[in-house]
């Protein structure tokens, strides 16, 4: 009988995990290169753990020996320690990507992403639950702060349960409560859906606007398998990937709320093989266009420049 059960080394793998300590350890350099932020150590093991990508021991061997062999450094940033990859790294990771298998990377860059984004969020959206003597909760949630503070509601909650259903819808999606509110008081009448060619419309009026304003269209609806970039166009000193956001004349939310992490981090990386392919003298930005439509028409235009890195 075998001193140590076989098994301790294969238990939580999930159909269409990691087996492999290489493609383990390669995953998670693709990770640390790939998403918009930093990954620290505990949203690496959230990741692997909660998808089943590894096992335990395993992704604990891989990422100690990635740190000890300087593959990954581990700063910390914000009180956390933070996965980077070396520069002199990136390009020679990104050419061994094909090793892992399709599925299991796009699980890893989604979850990760999710994790990210539903910290951030949490960050950026403050709740506070005051229990009250007659039973029951009050919660207040705000968004923004000190000046530039958006909102501020409070709602009452029959139960703790009815508490924790709330938290969790409003940080899954925090501009809703916000666009609801407005709503409730807005008087124009309400828009009309969008058409069926509103994302292809959306990007017309988009590339026309960026060539009114002196850009010059370089590609439109550029692929890999990775991601896709809208518009990439030249704007004196900049290169520019653009995201373009269609919506309906009147939706309150737009812009880089509907960019979140795990789509940035697509964008990135299709950038950065548009740069392998191309060049460009540029300086890159990544920029998103807002098109609001209504029926065919263009009524507004936002240009959000710089808006992530």
């Amino acid at each position: 009988m075998p001193l140590v059960d076989p098994e301790l080394f294969t238990a939580g793998v999930t159909p269409g995990g990691l087996y492999n300590r290489r493609q383990i350890r390669l995953l998670l350099c693709l990770l640390a290169l790939r998403l918009s932020e930093p990954l620290t150590l505990r949203q690496a093991e959230q990741c692997f753990m909660e998808e089943g990508l590894a096992n335990y021991f395993e992704f604990r061997a891989a990422l100690e020996e990635l740190l000890q062999e300087g593959q990954l450094t581990a700063a910390r940033e914000n009180g956390e320690a933070a996965l980077r990859l070396p520069a002199e790294l990136r390009a020679g990771v990104e050419d061994l990507a094909r090793e892992i298998p399709k599925q299991a990377m796009d699980r890893a860059l989604h979850r990760a992403a999710q994790i990210q984004e539903a910290e951030r969020r949490e960050r950026d959206n403050q709740i506070s639950v005051y229990p009250l003597q007659a039973g029951g909760y009050l919660m207040t949630f705000r968004q923004g702060s000190g000046s530039e503070m958006l909102m501020s509601v409070t709602l009452y909650q029959a139960d703790r349960a009815q508490v924790e259903r709330t938290r969790q819808a409003f940080l899954e999606a925090p501009g809703k409560l916000y666009a609801a509110v407005l709503g409730a008081f807005a008087e124009e009448e309400k828009p009309a859906k969008l058409p069926a060619n509103a994302g292809a419309l959306g990007e017309d009026y988009a590339a026309r606007f960026l060539e009114s304003r002196d850009c010059r269209i370089l590609e439109r609806n550029y692929r890999i398998r990775q991601g896709e970039i809208d518009l990439i166009a030249e704007a004196g000193e900049y290169l520019l990937f653009v995201e373009v956001k269609t919506r309906k004349a009147g939706a309150y939310i737009c812009g880089e709320e509907a960019v979140d992490a795990y789509k940035q981090g697509r964008l990135r990386t299709a950038a950065e093989h548009y740069l392998s392919e191309h060049g460009g003298a540029g300086q890159p930005r990544f920029d998103v266009l807002c098109v609001e439509i209504q029926g065919q028409v263009c009524k507004q235009i936002r240009w959000l420049k710089d808006a992530f890195h």
